[in-house]
């Protein structure tokens, strides 16, 4: 049995999908453990806690009107002209992978164990030792056109802290409300509705001590996990399949053995979407 690191990098990951073509980041035998790290689609959210400092991070993250890192974010067309970015942010979340399995063939099963999980801290000297996420009120949201308080409709990000030093659980920092972000191609984001978009906090407004009393147990998990399926190339990550995927179940963690059905020669196992804390599903 022989011990694994997969860092992140703008090499190691994809955006948005799932896929038999792309080129695996690392092959393993059946038996052999890894240590693979991911990072949420949503770190942009706030640069200076999740992004800045963190060579893995800002590699993935870096788009600049010279170059973006991870060109496609999304199964969609790569080919402009485009109405949000390559890959049009069909599928969403920034998986590490694939992982090839030697060996592992169509029919067969692959089991994953989740030894542990631990939070990546952030690496600005500003925040150091601290660990953050994001929390988004989207307009995929069930209550999106069913708002009570103006303005309406409206996304708000709050931005959380997990303190895991003892028993984890996570505290809002501070929240704000979505304004249209220009990305770096000067295409104008009215919604959150490409992934990756950096936000310039310099347009919107934050609001402190927003949940000042509560406390959210931490249950860290990993939102997005499974196989490349065979039937596309590339397939977004939104839908779970039956070959895993964005299952969004905090089962899925420390102790946890999943069962996936491979599809493809060397399975092609990517994982990502990591959260703090999730109900029973987003059927919660």
């Amino acid at each position: 049995m022989k011990h694994h690191l997969l860092p992140v990098s703008a090499k190691t990951v994809h955006w948005g999908y799932f896929s038999k073509v792309v080129a695996p980041a690392l092959t393993l035998k059946s038996g052999d453990r890894a240590t693979i790290e991911t990072l949420t689609h949503h770190a942009n959210d706030d640069y200076e806690r999740m992004i800045e400092g963190d060579p893995g991070a800002e590699s993935v993250f870096k788009w600049t009107r010279e170059h973006k890192a991870v060109v496609r974010r999304g199964s969609g067309p790569i080919e402009g002209p485009f109405i949000r970015g390559s890959g049009e942010g069909v599928g969403v979340h920034l998986l590490t992978g694939p992982v090839a399995i030697e060996g592992a063939e169509p029919g067969d099963v692959l089991e994953v164990r989740i030894l542990d999980v631990r939070p990546r801290p952030a690496c600005n000297a500003c925040h150091a030792g601290k660990c953050f996420g994001s929390n988004v009120a989207a307009n995929w949201g069930f209550h999106y056109h069913d708002l009570i308080e103006e303005p309406k409709p409206r996304e708000v990000v709050t931005i959380f802290e997990l303190d895991a030093s003892g028993e984890p659980f996570a505290k809002a920092v501070y929240n704000y409300v979505w304004t249209p972000q220009t990305d770096p191609d000067g295409i104008v984001h009215p919604t959150i509705d490409y992934p990756g978009v950096r936000v310039d906090h310099a347009t919107v407004v934050k609001r402190e001590n927003v949940l000042s009393n509560v406390r959210v147990p931490a249950r860290l998990h990993f939102g997005t996990m499974g196989l490349a399926p065979s039937e596309q190339d590339f397939v977004s990550s939104i839908p779970p399949s039956y070959t895993g995927g964005n299952i969004d179940d905090w089962r899925v963690g420390k102790g946890a053995k999943m069962f996936y059905p491979v599809a493809v020669p060397g399975a092609f196992f990517s994982v990502g979407d990591p959260h703090a804390a999730q109900g029973d599903s987003e059927l919660g």
